[in-house]
């Protein structure tokens, strides 16, 4: 629990410092909420939560993405699971660029505990077919 608030304050404090600067134009992003309940023979609930924020200026883009589902059947847990990243990459030209990704997974209904990953990595655009 210690690792997502740490995680957590980390992206929301870099975010914050981009927040501030005059021209919020660069900010795009989706936000995605879904909730089921049904009654009958068995009762079910599922709650699912899921952001993507992007933050693009000049050479940099940041992404932020918040990924969370619970769901529960005749008062049992059958699903809660947490997923979360930051990306930030730097383009040093329009079809090339480098990135650093931190990205941290806890979901109580598999073998692992949690898992936490940080990747650094160059990319570029071999084929574009537009």
């Amino acid at each position: 629990m210690f690792r997502v608030i740490t995680i957590a304050f980390l992206l929301l404090q870099s975010f914050m410092t981009f927040a501030q600067e005059e021209n919020p134009k660069y900010w795009s992003g989706d936000v995605e909420l879904g909730a089921v309940s049904t009654t009958g023979n068995t009762e079910q609930t599922s709650v699912k939560l899921r952001t993507d924020i992007q933050r693009e200026k000049n050479q940099w883009i940041n992404q932020f993405h918040f990924d969370t589902y619970s769901a529960s059947e005749d008062g049992d847990d059958t699903a809660d699971r947490l997923y979360t990243f930051y990306r930030l990459d730097y383009r040093l030209r329009e079809d090339r660029g480098l990135y650093g990704r931190l990205a941290y997974e806890d979901d109580k209904f598999t073998g692992f505990k949690n898992q936490s990953d940080l990747t650094f990595g160059y990319n570029q655009t071999l084929f574009d077919r537009t």
